[in-house]
């Protein structure tokens, strides 16, 4: 989770306006994280991105709000290199997310 908001400096465990929160997702925790998760943490005014990244093989789903409020997605794999934290403006390296990790 990447909480800037001033309002969340006050306590160190708990935060409350997040801007970009990364779920990494397994077999058993596809639907909950993808789906019902999201379901709840979209209606987190300050959310920006939801970042699925998956534990069995390279992929990275990142949902972004529209200035609307809107959600959309957009997957990525190994083979793009890399993916955007847009409301950050970085991208981050599959390589750097998966270091030592292989996949069955």
């Amino acid at each position: 989770m990447i909480a800037p908001d001033p309002r969340d400096q006050t306590d160190k465990y708990v935060k409350q306006y997040p801007s970009v929160i990364f779920e990494v997702i397994s077999k058993t925790s596809r639907i909950e994280d993808s789906v019902d998760k999201f379901i709840r943490y979209k209606n987190i005014e300050s959310l920006q991105n939801y970042i699925l990244v998956d534990s069995e093989k390279a992929w990275v789903e990142v949902r972004s709000k529209s200035p609307q409020g809107e959600w959309e997605a957009n997957t990525y794999q190994m083979s793009d290199e890399s993916f955007p934290i847009p409301v950050l403006g970085v991208t981050l390296n599959f390589s750097d997310i998966y270091d030592g990790v292989s996949f069955q």
